[in-house]
Formats: C-alpha cells, structure tokens, sequence
C-alpha cells in the first residue's frame, strides 16, 4: 500500500487561540505523522522557542508552515490573510502533498490553488464551523451595528460565505464535526456534508479523585461561553467556589471583574499546565460549561473522561455528548444567571457522584480510538 504524504492546514494559530480545535489538529498530526501548515501565525504565542505549553510543545513536534506572521494592525491582519491565502508562493509546496485535511474556518482560495496546482491531490474538509459571525451569529451583529455600517456588513457577509463556499465545494470529502455543524452547514451554506467524525477526548489520560467541594469552568474566555453569566452567578453564591483555568479575549475584564468587587469565592488561574488541569478536573465537584450553540465541544467530553458531572445547557453539540440527568444537568438553551444558582443550590453533591461511572462510560464512545479509525478509514480510501 502506497504511504501517502499528508499535510494539516489551519487557518490560524494565534496567541489567544489555543483550544479544542488546535488541540484536535495537532493530535491528528502526530496520528497521521502529517506535516502542519498554517496561514496567519503569532509568533509570540505559538513559537516552539518560546512558549512551554503543550500546545507549542505538540507543535514543536511536527514539520510545521506557515504563510505569513499575522499583523497586529487591527483592520490590516483581516486583509493579509486574505491576501496570503490567494497569492502566498508557499502554497506551492502544500499542494504537492498527496491529500490534505483542510480545518475549516475561513480559508478561501488555498483548497481551490492546491487543486488547481496538482489536480490529483486529494482535499478533505474538517469543518469546525462556517464562519459564525456571518451565519448564527448574523442577526445580533448585524443589530449591534450603526446605520451606515449595516450594509457594507451584509455585503461582506455575502462576500465571506461565498468565498467559504467556493472552498469547501472544491474538497473531495467534506466532515462536519457534529450533527449541529452539519445542519448549520446545510442551513446557512446549502452544503450537506458527507460524514461526521465528533472531536476526540484522550480518555487514558484523564482520571478521577474525591471532589474538594468547587465548580470547575475551563472554557475559553470569550462572550460565545457566557463566562460572565457564570462569574456573576457564583458571585451571588458565595457558599459555593468556582475555579477558572483559561484564558481568552475575555480574561482581563474577569479578572478584574473579581478584583473589583471583591469576590473571594471566585479563583481565577489563567492556562495552567495539563498536569494541573488534569488534577483539578480529577478533583472538582462538577464542570460547568455554558456555550452558546457550541460547534461540538470537548471540554464536556474531558469532564466526563474524569468521571465528572457537566453543569451545560440544550443547545449545540452539548446535546450529542451529554445525557442529561446521568453525566450531566443540561439548563435551558437561553440559560440565565438565576437559573445558574438554583441549579447550583439544588444539586445534591452525593447525585453527583453516583453519576462517576456513566461519565466514564459516556466519554469512552468519543475516545481517540474512534476518531483515528473513522478518519484512517477516509484515508486509506485514497492508499
């Protein structure tokens, strides 16, 4: 059997991005001994030689690209990708790799100048989610904006979702990373996607301990996981603590959100090592994780691997993963504050932990094992 040279492009890795979609590409790299390509790149967050975390240490491992140094000029960075993705001479080596697994994001044009540059090369799409701001989250920017910036807006959105389109059609197999991304896909872009491969959770590495009696939220800080609906809510719950392992857009106003009222409930780490998130996943009371119509999520699946209940909501790719009432309490869709704290006070910590052996046995349908076979199964369809 032919042994295929793979390449993994993403559209981006930059300092405030590392998550569970970088996270997921890196590991598919090293399953598939791929090299890394991305677009834009900080430098600062992401060089091996200067960063310790594991994410640029997964990336430190990989024969790794990238097409150019993402700008700090806030409107000028948008324009340069652009402009790398469509003229970048790079791409030129990306596209003599036998297949290449595309992590959609936005990266127009590079699926189609691969295809034009070697016609036999063979592109699959790994779509996360089309790009939100320009499909579920349409209604509430485009609201939020001034009168005269509306329709530019709504021609750039055109713009964008045409541009995406054009990408993803021109892939051989498009993967949708949940049932919800394939209906937003279908919904939004009149795409529907060929298959569904969920995120994977390395359950062998996560374990379980006697909780310590705190709530757990490792989601990145940013407005789409409603971190500050959950910060205020424990502020009103001064009985119970809440701990903050993350980072994000969103940090400093938690940060100084807790400074400025005086919260002594609330510890907010920051990123913390693997070793200590795994700890303090083995040792909390619950997870809880809120996102607004979240594309799949792994941080519920990480929760339950450490035999830990999930305190989220009805909505997006939570639904495929948790069950409610035995790995997890699922809250309304439009979840509020209130709703937080009755939920918290109701829960009883002994129900809790009589949920441990479900969350294990939940977790293990979305174990790495099931995510490299469906996906080596794709693969060897062009050995």
């Amino acid at each position: 059997m032919k042994q295929n040279k793979i390449a993994i492009f993403h559209h981006f890795l930059l300092s405030h991005c590392k998550g569970g979609g970088e996270k997921l590409m890196l590991q598919l790299r090293e399953h598939l001994g791929a090299d890394f390509w991305c677009g834009a790149i900080d430098l600062d967050g992401w060089d091996p030689s200067k960063c310790t975390d594991s994410f640029t240490e997964d990336l430190g491992k990989a024969n790794w690209h990238y097409l150019h140094e993402e700008s700090q000029v806030k409107g000028w960075k948008y324009i340069k990708r652009q402009i790398a993705y469509l003229l970048s001479p790079q791409i030129r080596d990306l596209a003599q790799n036998d297949i290449v697994i595309f992590s959609f994001g936005n990266i127009a044009f590079v699926p189609q100048r691969v295809k034009k540059i070697n016609p036999y090369i063979k592109t699959i799409a790994y779509v996360h989610t089309p790009p939100r701001i320009f499909t579920d989250q349409y209604d509430s920017t485009y609201n939020n904006l001034k009168w005269y910036a509306k329709p530019f807006f709504s021609l750039f959105t055109k713009l964008v979702l045409w541009n995406f389109n054009n990408a993803l059609e021109s892939c051989d197999v498009i993967i949708a990373n949940s049932e919800n991304i394939k209906s937003r896909l279908l919904k939004y872009c009149k795409i529907d996607a060929n298959k569904v491969i969920f995120p994977l959770v390395e359950t062998e590495k996560f374990y379980n301990k006697p909780s310590k009696n705190f709530y757990l939220s490792h989601a990145r800080l940013e407005p789409l996981k409603r971190i500050d609906i959950i910060v205020k809510a424990f502020e009103q719950m001064p009985e119970q603590k809440l701990v903050i392992t993350s980072g994000g857009p969103m940090t400093g106003w938690v940060k100084e959100y807790i400074l400025n009222n005086n919260i002594t409930n609330i510890e907010f780490k920051g990123r913390v090592s693997d070793a200590e998130r795994d700890e303090l996943m083995a040792t909390c009371t619950a997870g809880i994780y809120i996102p607004i119509d979240e594309d799949a999520g792994i941080t519920q699946l990480e929760f339950m691997a450490c035999g830990k209940p999930v305190i989220g909501v009805k909505d997006g790719g939570l639904i495929e993963s948790i069950i409610d009432g035995k790995t997890g309490i699922l809250m309304s869709k439009n979840v509020t504050q209130q709703e937080i704290i009755s939920t918290i006070r109701s829960l009883e910590p002994k129900n809790l932990e009589d949920m441990k052996q479900a969350c294990i046995n939940q977790s293990k349908l979305f174990d790495k094992t099931i995510f490299f076979n469906k996906f080596d199964e794709i693969i060897n369809e062009y050995s």
